[in-house]
């Protein structure tokens, strides 16, 4: 299989399981995205699976899901569009951006790019309901574009002495109070309930984002975020990311700290929204 090199870690831990290749396509370091190009030339007869991110965990960047889901296509080989992070976010954001709610403001003139089913090539996507879906964790699911390839999914031994088994999924036994409870929170949040929701976020996000890009000098954003995450780097050598994630740790923001450039990220969350929590958090940034 062949991967965005900012994909999640889970699927290193796929491969491992099931003893396949993994091959990580590097990201351009000024947009943080994958090259198209260079994921094409990578491919091989071997190849059984392009995956790719929207948005990627590290950067908040949605890859470019259209084209390489058609090149998957072309090649006929699976495609997984990984929405884990933004599957209970974009399509709100995607919707808002079209009722004109975000109208004015920064950035939101730039369409989100086409990350599911309606791109032709993709396959299976992947949504974390415990994330923006406000659900307890355990509760991510797997869509498939057709029942063919959701079959493949499902396990059966018709001779076992203990009589048919039959499971859907790697686990065995599993409780039924986290479906139960992710489908009581999603009906109480209903549509409007996670388009309010999606607004504020998107907005926290978006000034935060500005507010580095405009008012920071010493720190640059990573590529072009258009969802909740912002990670950022130092534009000086002499200045230590690390550090100032120390010092924002002390004045009790705790950001992520990656790798493969050197950065940290925010996750901008519903908590974020609070009147005046993004001022104060670029102010304590900027100290």
């Amino acid at each position: 299989r062949f991967i965005s090199s900012t994909v999640h870690a889970a699927f290193h831990k796929a491969a491992h399981y099931f003893g396949m290749k993994l091959v990580l396509v590097d990201i351009d370091e000024e947009t943080g995205v994958v090259n198209v190009d260079d994921m094409k030339r990578a491919i091989t007869r071997n190849t059984v699976l392009i995956a790719a991110s929207a948005p990627n965990y590290p950067h908040g960047i949605i890859e470019p899901i259209e084209e390489l889901a058609a090149l998957a296509l072309k090649r006929n080989i699976g495609f997984h569009s990984d929405c884990c992070l933004g599957g209970l976010l974009l399509p709100f954001v995607d919707k808002l951006q079209k009722m004109g709610k975000l109208r004015g403001l920064d950035y939101s003139d730039i369409p989100l790019p086409v990350f599911d089913f309606r791109a032709k090539g993709v396959t299976s996507i992947s949504a974390d309901m415990h994330k923006y879906g406000y659900a307890t964790k355990g509760s991510s699911c797997i869509m498939y574009s057709s029942p063919e390839l959701r079959h493949y999914q499902y396990f059966v031994s018709l001779s076992w002495t203990g009589g048919i088994y039959a499971s859907p999924t790697l686990a065995g036994s599993r409780a039924g109070g986290v479906s139960a409870s992710t489908w009581a929170v999603m009906v109480h949040m209903g549509e409007e309930g996670y388009l309010e929701v999606s607004e504020r976020i998107i907005r926290t996000a978006r000034t935060i984002r500005k507010g580095i890009d405009e008012d920071i000098s010493e720190l640059e954003v990573i590529g072009n975020p258009l969802s909740s995450v912002i990670a950022f780097r130092s534009t000086i050598s002499a200045m230590n990311i690390y550090g100032v994630g120390q010092a924002l740790a002390e004045k009790g923001w705790h950001l992520n700290s990656l790798q493969h450039p050197s950065c940290l990220h925010l996750c901008c969350t519903n908590l974020h929204t609070k009147d005046g929590m993004e001022k104060q958090f670029l102010t304590d940034l900027k100290r």
